[in-house]
């Protein structure tokens, strides 16, 4: 009986230890998040403080905004935390401070809202500037200090290059000096302390997800995945390496091209499923193509050789793990629609219902360590941010919540 009772004390302990060091501080920590899917453009962050074991049932916010309606996540850095809303008839751009929320600065323009009204792409802070792309087309640089216009352009009038059919999604990305955007056939690409332009593939069919860099050949590269079809592109010239014809219902190719060693893996919902390309070729070589991992719009998170992701379209789904090499499924669960990031071992998995699944990252089996309802007022469409130990969690309705998980 005593031994018993030893027992069962020693496990409760150890799984509380466990919670608490799931997202365990180190040296090294990333401690920023200036761009769309984090510091590496992967959806991954390292060394951050998060004690996971504070979730449970409702777990209330540290502040709470409303932003005003829309998709875009939130980007932090140097304490500043920036993001975007639309009212009806404007945009909105702020700069909030991140431990408290109190506004720093503001900038509004006109843009109409659309079908699933607001803005869909994330900001940019690349050093002292920070970068916002419209549903529409107009593209800024502000100074992140104060929110001074250092420039700004319309892609749709400039280049005359159209959105998709829900607006321009894509987030800015920069490398160097060039600043990139998923607009156009297959890019555009401009002088990130300018505007003007270094190069544009012209008039043609883009889609919603964010260009990714790679290495090849010797040559920088960026992956686009366009309207219907997925480009390998020089990111010096524009010229197109390889491309491969992906054809998704109405044009939707949402969720990020993720390249590793000469490969990439592509995803699309409605049925269409993912598969895995060889790229070392002009002409890529399908590896595989299964149905066990379809994204929607939100990006898998790859680690060790598994995709952790969404699996289904808005409304249903389910978290996901997939084997990179082969395609197949080694476990899933039923935790609805969402999108998620990983922080260090965990993942952490927010729903469009606004709830919050802290899971292990390991491939044997499905493993949830907490839980809790982090936004009251859903839908929640775009993925949570951790930075310092707070998390950042916006519904497409306007709340925007920090959640203390120091």
């Amino acid at each position: 009986m005593g031994g018993a009772a030893v027992g069962w004390r020693a496990r409760v302990l150890w799984t509380c230890a466990a919670l608490v060091v799931a997202c365990r501080p180190a040296a090294g920590a990333d401690s920023a998040w200036p761009r769309w899917r984090g510091p590496r453009g992967d959806g991954r962050v390292t060394g951050e403080v998060c004690d996971v074991s504070k979730l449970s049932g409702f777990t209330e916010p540290l502040w709470e905004l409303d932003i005003g309606r829309g998709f875009s996540s939130v980007v932090v850095g140097g304490g500043r935390l920036y993001t975007l809303g639309n009212d009806g008839e404007r945009d909105t751009v702020y700069c909030l401070d991140a431990a408290t929320g109190e506004e720093h600065w503001r900038h509004s323009y006109a843009c109409e809202p659309g079908r699933y009204p607001g803005p869909r792409s994330t900001p940019l802070l690349d050093g002292a500037a920070v970068y916002t792309f419209s549903r529409a087309g107009d593209l800024f640089c502000f100074r992140a200090e104060d929110g001074k216009v250092l420039w700004r352009q319309s892609v749709r009038s400039r280049w005359k290059l159209n959105p998709p059919r829900w607006g321009f999604a894509c987030s800015p990305v920069v490398d160097g000096e060039k600043l990139v955007l998923n607009a156009g056939r297959h890019g555009l690409v401009l002088n990130k302390s300018t505007g003007a332009q270094i190069w544009s593939s012209g008039p043609g069919g883009c889609s919603y997800a964010t260009p990714v860099f790679y290495d090849a050949g010797g040559e920088r590269c960026v992956a686009i995945f366009a309207a219907r079809s997925v480009y390998g592109v020089v990111l010096s010239s524009g010229a197109v390496r390889w491309s491969h014809q992906w054809k998704t219902r109405y044009d939707v190719n949402a969720a990020d091209p993720i390249v590793t060693d000469g490969r990439v893996f592509i995803s699309s919902g409605y049925g269409k499923g993912g598969a895995l390309l060889d790229i070392t070729q002009r002409e890529p070589n399908v590896l595989w193509r299964r149905d066990t991992m379809g994204n929607h719009f939100s990006t898998c998170v790859l680690m060790d050789g598994y995709l952790y992701g969404i699996d289904g379209n808005a409304g249903r789904g389910s978290l996901r793990c997939v084997e990179l090499e082969s395609g197949w499924e080694r476990w899933s669960k039923s935790t609805g629609f969402g999108s998620l990031i990983a922080v260090d071992r965990t993942l952490l998995v927010l729903n469009e219902r606004g709830t919050l699944f802290a899971v292990a990252a390991e491939p044997g089996a499905y493993k949830e360590l907490a839980s809790a309802r982090v936004v009251k007022r859903p839908k929640c469409w775009s993925p949570p941010v951790l930075v310092a130990g707070r998390l950042y969690c916006r519904s497409n309705s306007g709340a925007l919540v920090c959640v203390d998980l120091r």
